[in-house]
């Protein structure tokens, strides 16, 4: 519950950062009524897109793609959001057409469990409020009273990469979304200087 709005970037602690190249995850089969497996899955594979194909500024010579990859490993038939240690873990996609216990102004949360002495993330559970994003969009053109699932799936995609908040207005980790709005589907320069800082070219 930082507000870097009010108190700037975190700059305490270590950065988060998946250390494998290639981190899976997988979507509750069930997806939502306000939105099918299908186009949730399209949409959420291109928010993971954004961020793992951002060009990062190089002096000329040698890579320019982040050194992360993110894979959607089909669809899961468990729909819980927890870590236990020392067993293999899904990483879960999931979505609250029911309940929603965090809050209506909390359109998505992402629950990341990592080592806080060296920033590793062990796992990562991304829950979507379903049930308070009415009317939610999935195409265009979005209404102006309506939720651009594409730039909250993106937004969330990026605490699955490690990335807080932003104090930078109009960057995809804002932590404020107002309806209607599209351009938090593509990254701002403040977020491809993150993802770039945590998931370096050179690996």
């Amino acid at each position: 519950d930082y507000d870097s709005v009010a108190g700037g970037c975190w700059a305490k602690g270590v950065p988060l950062f998946w250390r494998n190249a290639c981190v899976g995850y997988s979507m509750h089969r069930e997806a939502s009524r306000k939105i099918s497996y299908e186009d949730a899955a399209d949409l959420i594979s291109t928010a993971f897109t954004r961020w793992t194909g951002a060009t990062c500024p190089t002096e000329g010579t040698g890579r320019s793609r982040t050194s992360i990859d993110v894979r959607d490993l089909g669809p899961a038939e468990c729909g819980n959001v927890e870590y236990v240690s020392g067993v293999a873990n899904q990483n879960i996609i999931v979505f609250r057409d029911e309940t929603w216990k965090y809050g209506k102004t909390v359109l998505g949360l992402t629950t990341v469990v990592y080592a806080p002495d060296t920033g590793e993330i062990y796992n990562a559970d991304m829950e979507f409020n379903t049930l308070d994003m009415e009317p939610l969009s999935t195409e265009d053109p979005v209404a102006p009273d309506a939720y651009d699932f594409g730039s909250v799936a993106t937004h969330e995609a990026g605490h699955f990469l490690g990335i807080a908040h932003s104090d930078v207005m109009g960057a995809t980790m804002y932590a404020r979304y107002d309806t209607g709005q599209t351009s938090m589907r593509n990254l701002a320069p403040d977020d491809v200087q993150a993802i770039c800082t945590v998931y370096r070219p050179d690996g």
